[in-house]
């Protein structure tokens, strides 16, 4: 399609300019088209700290997988995946210490609390395919812990190897 495109554009040009002005303008058109549909970095520094910004929003409050917050942001899926894993490294910078503590604190509250409301409507008197249902979410929020604990616990080991 793009070939098609190109080409008319050449011999629009070479009817309206010389041929050496209508080569340039169309290699610079090309090079214009290539960098519109192009999808991954090089990122400036502020591209890269507002993207990994959305990242963690997406990725660690609203919970969101890499693939998903990949199409969403128009992103190649493993510069996501580079970025959670920076943000996760980060979680155990000492000069980040206390935003990691705070982040951290939150999500477990917020966990226990869902955890909690949870248990209460065990103790109702519910059918059992929403007991079992229930028991599921409170299963997948034990494991939402554990996954998140284990992530920066490899996350903190790693970047201990690394600086070493």
């Amino acid at each position: 399609m793009i070939a098609k495109i190109a080409t008319s554009i050449k011999e629009l040009f070479s009817l309206i300019f010389s041929k050496t002005d209508s080569s340039l303008m169309l290699a610079n058109l090309m090079d214009c088209m290539a960098l519109e549909s192009k999808k991954s970095g090089p990122y400036t520094k502020p591209e890269q700290e507002k993207r990994r910004d959305e990242v963690f929003k997406l990725h660690f409050e609203y919970g969101y997988p890499a693939v998903r917050i990949a199409k969403m942001l128009n992103v190649n899926r493993n510069t996501i995946n580079e970025d959670i894993k920076y943000l996760y490294s980060e979680m155990y910078d000492e000069d980040k210490a206390t935003f990691s503590k705070d982040w951290l604190d939150k999500q477990f509250t917020r966990l226990e609390l869902q955890r909690a409301r949870l248990r209460k409507e065990l103790e109702k008197d519910i059918p059992l395919k929403d007991r079992l249902q229930i028991e599921k979410f409170i299963t997948n929020i034990d494991l939402n812990i554990s996954t998140l604990i284990v992530k920066i616990e490899a996350s903190r080991r790693f970047v201990t190897l690394w600086i070493k």
